[in-house]
């Protein structure tokens, strides 16, 4: 047996952490739906309590700078529309709808990576691309007589698809550019960032905020350490170590695990032709995951 290379052991463990961060970012919307308090509340104090604990992190990597701050706004900016987009459409829509919307994500990549990153994809991922968008279509029309689903709540979802998938090729070029900014003071960054665009909006739609407190304070918290903390510095730790393509098809795992936990926790009904549809989308999607190779690239020291 060959031994494997640094490179292709950082891209084998980069699928680890991605998988741990779609599951991580898969539970967060059963977190921001059993919250009572406003989306646009809720979304300040998941930011700014947020920002000292990424800052007390980042000062465990290198600390923060000026350049850090400044490589830091674009994301920071996408990374606060994509947060109020995206629990907007939680709170209209079906968790269902919420999620799988989004998760179009790997079908954009696809398109857009061999440009922006000089990865090869193949026609072989193209197929199975259309595969899995034909999928989550036919999922999203068929959850028009569950509960909960809203198409305003959808259109919401669309919009932080588009953002979202904005944020991810940025973060990604700052990961595995020049600048090559280190995980944890790039997400202190975002963070203040985002937190700063977040708040004026939050002063216009619901005036000057609430404290959260009692058990939406708790599912706040929980917001902040799992999908936040633990999902989003996964994935921006594998961002430098995979192919955008790859990466972003492993999230996929996400929105079924907001969907069958909104079964379970919320009685938010799937139909058989949804679980078909989903069928259809994660078979395709693992054949694209099976028929990547890892890519080598270095290990960072930090």
């Amino acid at each position: 047996m060959i031994p494997k290379t640094q490179g292709e052991r950082g891209a084998h463990l980069a699928m680890f952490a991605a998988a741990g961060a779609a599951f991580a970012w898969g539970v967060g919307p059963l977190a921001v739906r059993a919250i009572d308090a406003p989306v646009s509340v809720t979304a300040f104090w998941r930011l700014w309590i947020a920002v000292p604990l990424m800052f007390l992190l980042a000062r465990s990597s290198g600390g923060f700078n000026r350049k850090t701050l400044r490589l830091s706004i674009v994301p920071g900016f996408l990374f606060a529309g994509s947060l109020i987009a995206g629990w907007g459409a939680i709170r209209t829509t079906s968790v269902a709808n919420a999620t799988i919307i989004p998760s179009l994500q790997p079908v954009l990549v696809l398109l857009i990576a061999s440009k922006i990153f000089g990865e090869t994809v193949r026609k072989r991922d193209f197929v199975l691309g259309a595969v899995a968008l034909i999928g989550v279509l036919a999922f999203i029309a068929s959850a028009s007589e569950t509960s909960g689903a809203s198409r305003k709540g959808d259109l919401f979802a669309v919009a932080g698809l588009i953002i979202w998938v904005s944020y991810f090729v940025i973060t990604k070029q700052l990961r595995s550019g020049r600048d090559d900014i280190d995980t944890l003071p790039l997400l202190a960054g975002v963070m203040f960032v985002a937190a700063l665009v977040a708040t004026p909006y939050v002063l216009v739609a619901e005036g000057i905020p609430k404290p959260i407190l009692g058990v939406d304070l708790i599912w706040v918290l929980f917001i902040v350490v799992v999908p936040g903390v633990l999902g989003h510095g996964l994935m921006t730790w594998a961002q430098r170590h995979a192919t955008a393509s790859l990466l972003s098809i492993v999230m996929l795992g996400s929105p079924i695990v907001s969907a069958f936990g909104a079964w379970i926790f919320f009685n938010q009904a799937l139909l058989p032709t949804q679980l078909v549809a989903a069928f259809v989308v994660l078979s395709a999607v693992s054949g694209v995951v099976v028929s990547h190779r890892s890519v080598p690239v270095e290990i960072e020291a930090t």
